[in-house]
């Protein structure tokens, strides 16, 4: 995604949009001549892999979003607004990873989620779209309510729901939590008893 890790943001911009991204993966996906892909996408690439998977739905065989959300709730917008999330986060490792510059860029744009408007704006009719494969992943003690993954798993034909017990923001990490992760989202992707 633009601005993370090697990759350039050319613009610096403001804010960050989810829509914009799946537009920039789709072009990545023309450049490279990939034809139809299985996508995993955690947080804002799990919203960017739905928009992708929405716009283009013959692009994606099988998607895997993970601690996803098709909008900012108040509650949601709330807590980013309030800095807490900056304990979940080692600015050391995000400075390792993007850069010092890169990293109070992405800071700041994930601060402005809190007030940014209309993305993600994954509407009912949007999701409906999807034609992949689908294993919506949510942790049952996420910040985002499980109802947002609940809507996104209603609203997308043929698709599953893995609500990961006893995790927060990244249920495919933690103490046996990513060995199931792997299991799970392989099986899926393989298309094993599915």
């Amino acid at each position: 995604m633009r601005g993370h890790g090697r990759s350039t943001n050319p613009d610096e911009q403001k804010d960050f949009k989810h829509e914009q991204s799946a537009m920039d993966l789709l072009e990545l996906m023309k450049v490279l001549k990939i034809d139809k892909a299985k996508a995993i996408g955690h947080s804002s690439g799990g919203i960017t892999i739905l928009y992708a998977s929405s716009i283009a739905p013959d692009k994606f065989e099988a998607i895997v979003p993970v601690a996803s959300q098709s909008y900012f709730s108040e509650p949601v917008r709330k807590w980013i607004k309030s800095g807490i999330w900056e304990q979940y986060f080692d600015e050391t490792e995000l400075d390792s990873l993007h850069g010092r510059k890169k990293s109070e860029v992405l800071k700041k744009q994930f601060y402005g989620f809190g007030d940014l408007q209309g993305d993600p704006a994954l509407t009912n009719d949007r999701l409906l779209k999807i034609t992949a494969r689908t294993l919506v992943v949510h942790g049952d003690n996420d910040f985002i309510p499980v109802s947002q993954a609940l809507e996104i798993y209603q609203n997308i034909q043929g698709d599953r729901i893995w609500i990961s017990p006893n995790t927060r923001r990244m249920p495919q990490y933690g103490p046996g939590n990513d060995t199931d992760f792997v299991r799970r989202t392989m099986d899926f992707l393989e298309g094993k008893g599915w």
